[in-house]
């Protein structure tokens, strides 16, 4: 019976001290009715325990006054690490509501210093309370996470496809990675083409072939068969992301433009593959290359600061 109740008060004592909660002596003697040392000796058996796991253990801490519970600082995030995901978060508006209150939930469950972490909550309070769920309202986390594993284990699929006509369609496709851009997650991928898309016994593809598809408007999928990809065919979702905007595919293209203003980083943090080619002031002649003409959506939107020169 003893035992009994000794292993309960340290898998307690373990799971509270993995919430965050700080233990002073004081609060355990009288939660559990034990002396000092049993605590003592419950807190040496959790660290036994935590030996092999990439440095957890739980320490006194002379601040606080109490036991926290500890991790390798480069594995754990700082507090203002975790409010900067959660501003990116909130600003993507990529989520439902439920799920990105389950991702807040874990980012800000693990923190000893409690005071800190009320604070960040706190001020994440208003724009958590009043963010606005994208039209769709479709959860997304476990499709992404299924699509994902398609992708790795490098297997065809059948997708049932809603279009921005609204048209419901079937559709087989080559899954080749998860992309983020402008609010949507979406997966890239190339359509099958009976006979014509391997290369002896593996997929060929170019880039212009490749086809944007918003995984909200994904409905359903199933699996085929798999298929091989040669290692120097690999999908580079740098480059990709690079020269492709607003997830418009297509053909390769160049385009030369004459920018006028004063925030030339600007114009090279939303196009990381532009040249600039010459200056005079505050205009510059610049160059870049792109899929599709989705860039051409933005050129408009800058007005009179862009002008287009070329479209190769």
């Amino acid at each position: 019976m003893d035992s009994f109740k000794q292993f309960n008060r340290v898998l307690d004592i373990y799971d509270r001290l993995k919430k965050g909660e700080i233990i002073t002596k004081e609060d355990a003697i009288n939660r559990y009715c034990v002396s000092s040392k049993t605590i003592e000796r419950d807190i040496k058996s959790i660290n036994i325990y935590l030996e092999g796991k990439d440095k957890e253990n739980v320490k006194f801490d002379k601040k606080l006054k109490g036991y926290v519970y500890k991790r390798d600082e480069v594995k754990e995030f700082s507090e203002i690490e975790k409010y900067c995901i959660c501003k990116i978060l909130l600003d993507s508006r990529a989520f439902k509501k439920e799920e990105l209150n389950s991702l807040f939930d874990k980012i800000l469950n693990y923190d000893y210093n409690s005071k800190r972490l009320e604070s960040i909550k706190s001020s994440l309070f208003s724009e958590r309370e009043h963010y606005k769920e994208l039209c769709h309202k479709k959860f997304l986390i476990k499709q992404i996470d299924e699509l994902n594993k398609v992708i790795t284990e490098q297997k065809r699929i059948e997708i049932e496809y809603i279009n921005l006509k609204k048209e419901r369609k079937k559709r087989v496709i080559y899954p080749l990675a998860i992309i983020f851009s402008e609010m949507y997650f979406y997966l890239i991928g190339k359509d099958y083409r009976e006979k014509e898309d391997l290369k002896g016994n593996y997929l060929d593809y170019d880039f212009e072939e490749l086809k944007c598809f918003r995984i909200d408007r994904i409905e359903s999928f199933k699996v085929l068969d798999k298929f091989k990809i040669e290692y120097a065919k690999r999908f580079n979702e740098g480059d990709f992301k690079a020269k492709i905007h607003f997830m418009f595919g297509g053909g390769l293209k160049r385009y030369k433009f004459e920018y006028t203003g004063e925030s030339i980083e600007f114009i090279m943090d939303k196009l990381p593959n532009v040249r600039i080619l010459s200056q005079n002031k505050d205009k510059y002649l610049m160059t870049v290359e792109t899929y599709g003409n989705g860039i051409e959506m933005w050129f408009k939107s800058q007005g009179s600061k862009i002008k287009i020169l070329e479209n190769i």
